[in-house]
């Protein structure tokens, strides 16, 4: 059985291995053979780039006494730490912390590494997705398919607040990256059966040849859901989606026109 310098050696091993079960087990072994070194391993292990590890050794220092506080870990360690540790220390402190801590995260959006761009937004949307909408928004816009991806997920997780408008905004500005309005147009395309329609009816008379057939292929997933739903549209929803066939007839294919038109009249009938 290893004990002593031949263990720490082959934990140093372990923990760089990129097999996250082969860190935990060593982060346990060590934790458990080193009891006076337990407190400083586990708190090294609350940067590991997995959240599973994290997780572990936080529940490990909470059953230490002295009333260990990750929250407060995490929010020194997002003042002094670079690279993936920084990383790390965001999506750490996600998970710990609350609504006051989203103003500590909101800088690294602006960070030069896509990564910690990344985790910041993913963490605005845990601590306080309400509040930090306006930056969650403008992720969408990142240059970083990666940033924009999160930010879209986030946003989907997100889809009772106002914020149709607005990203219906990102979705048409020929300024902004394709990845940023092919994101923003799907987040539309997330919403309820009725509210989504207008903004794809809108999105497949554009003149951005890419959002044009994605709306597309949006429509026609929309036609696919006609037996599934049972809510009919209001006057307003009426109104906004006769105004985008009127805007998108040229664009539509004849059939798909009329099997849409069809669909409302038939919810208008009830």
């Amino acid at each position: 059985m290893l004990d002593g310098e031949p263990l720490r050696r082959l934990r140093a091993v372990a923990m760089a291995n990129s097999f996250m079960p082969v860190r935990r087990e060593a982060l346990a072994a060590c934790a458990t053979r080193f009891p006076a070194d337990a407190s400083q391993i586990l708190q090294d292990a609350l940067l590991d780039r997995h959240a599973s590890i994290r997780d572990f050794a936080r529940y490990h220092l909470k059953q230490q006494s002295g009333g260990f506080d990750p929250a407060a870990f995490y929010r020194t360690a997002i003042q002094i730490r670079e690279g993936d540790r920084l990383r790390a220390a965001i999506l750490g402190l996600a998970e710990t912390g609350s609504a006051d801590d989203a103003p500590r995260v909101l800088p690294f959006c602006s960070h030069a590494r896509v990564r910690i761009r990344e985790a910041a937004v993913r963490a605005l949307g845990r601590l306080d997705a309400e509040n930090s909408i306006d930056a969650i928004l403008s992720m969408l816009a990142d240059p970083s398919p990666r940033v924009s991806k999160q930010a879209r997920r986030v946003l989907e997780e997100q889809m009772a607040l106002p914020i149709h408008d607005w990203v219906w905004e990102v979705a048409q500005r020929v300024n902004h990256s394709a990845h940023g309005r092919l994101n923003a147009l799907h987040v539309l395309a997330s919403l309820p059966r009725w509210t989504r329609l207008p903004f794809l009816l809108r999105a497949a008379s554009t003149a951005d040849p890419e959002v044009a057939a994605a709306a597309q292929d949006y429509l026609q997933a929309w036609l696919a859901t006609r037996s599934r739903g049972f809510r009919k549209p209001t006057p307003e929803q009426v109104r906004e989606i006769q105004e985008g066939l009127e805007a998108a007839a040229g664009a539509l294919e004849p059939a798909v026109r009329d099997s849409i038109r069809e669909e409302v009249a038939h919810w208008l009938r009830f």
